[in-house]
């Protein structure tokens, strides 16, 4: 093959090359942004929703202004997602939209290796904005520090025992608001809490499904229905004059807007193969084995100690009177001082 024959490429320039770089993959990867966009049509409540939403991830959310002609739950629809996506190298994405077979729709998902991962398609019932829940408040209360990282409680036994959708939802939503990683946090750092309680399933959609079926890779049926309370509060922590510096404070609770209620409708996840590479980490990015040390899944450690043969002849314990043997006693005693022991008295 001639020389002329072999295509040289170009050397990307300086601004291409910071780009690419940053853009590769990495072992401890930057917190993960999300990307907010507006359906084809949208209503006033959705809009809001998104900007909230968008509030609450700050500085890690982008929003798009302009509409987008996107249909994630369709075969084919999540083209024009990934490209956004990729363009804004974001990780996470929220499609909001409106119509009136799905009102007030919010599809949330993420991607993985440039393509959607996971995709779920929820309405939003009993919206309460912050601005609105703001007006409700103290003077100085129901502000969020930027980039605090929230508190996530999850109530309700639907979520291990509603399918895998409702597992998936979980682990969307602690992907959704962890932030960035931290190895430690002052507890007056925590000012917001997001409770997300699952009640089980809306009787209403699961009897009159949405779709009676769906592309391949879309489940209708399982978490079809399931109901999702989310919940937005202000932490107030407060010490009383007799308590001392090192007690725990009091924790009072107030709502913070935000607030609405998850209808899934439909969900489109991935396959198991899939979802199994997107959770391996590379080696340097393992916690290093260390002998007879272990943590639980809350990160508490926890070590085993071999202890070597004890002696326990010696142990000193309390033994009762009435269960001892005193003829033994008497007859080592007697042996131990060189005498007899004394004759067993025959009756």
């Amino acid at each position: 093959m001639g020389r002329k024959n072999i295509r040289m490429q170009k050397p990307l320039k300086g601004y291409q090359r910071k780009l690419q770089k940053k853009r590769e993959s990495k072992v401890f990867e930057d917190p993960k942004l999300a990307l907010f966009l507006r359906g084809g049509k949208t209503s006033e409540t959705i809009v809001e929703v998104m900007r909230d939403l968008a509030r609450v991830k700050k500085p890690f959310s982008r929003m798009l202004a302009r509409r987008n002609e996107i249909r994630p739950m369709e075969a084919g629809g999540e083209a024009s997602l990934e490209f956004l996506c990729n363009k804004n190298d974001a990780a996470l994405f929220a499609v909001g939209s409106h119509s009136k077979k799905r009102p007030n729709n919010l599809v949330l998902g993420r991607v993985f290796d440039e393509k959607a991962l996971d995709i779920l398609e929820l309405g939003v019932e009993d919206f309460v904005g912050i601005d609105e829940a703001a007006r409700h408040l103290p003077r100085g209360m129901g502000t969020m520090r930027v980039g605090s990282k929230p508190l996530l409680v999850f109530n309700g036994d639907q979520w291990e025992h509603g399918g895998e959708v409702m597992l998936r939802l979980r682990n969307l939503l602690l992907d959704f608001f962890s932030g960035a990683d931290c190895k430690t946090v002052a507890m007056s750092g925590f000012d917001h809490v997001i409770m997300c309680t699952a009640v089980g399933k809306d009787a209403a959609l699961a009897a009159n499904p949405v779709n009676g079926a769906g592309p391949s890779g879309i489940s209708l049926e399982t978490g079809l229905g399931q109901r999702v309370k989310l919940r937005h509060y202000h932490v107030e922590l407060s010490r009383d004059r007799s308590q001392l510096a090192t007690a725990a404070p009091k924790v009072e609770l107030q709502p913070l807007g935000c607030s609405m209620d998850l209808v899934v409708r439909r969900s489109r996840i991935a396959p198991i193969e899939l979802w199994r590479a997107s959770l391996r980490q590379a080696k340097q990015a393992r916690p290093r084995k260390i002998k007879n040390i272990s943590r639980d899944d809350m990160g508490n450690k926890r070590g085993r100690v071999h202890l070597q043969k004890q002696n326990l002849d010696n142990l000193q314990v309390k033994k009762m009177k009435a269960l001892g043997n005193s003829r033994t006693k008497a007859a080592e005693a007697a042996a131990a001082a060189g005498e007899e022991p004394a004759a067993k008295r025959v009756r």
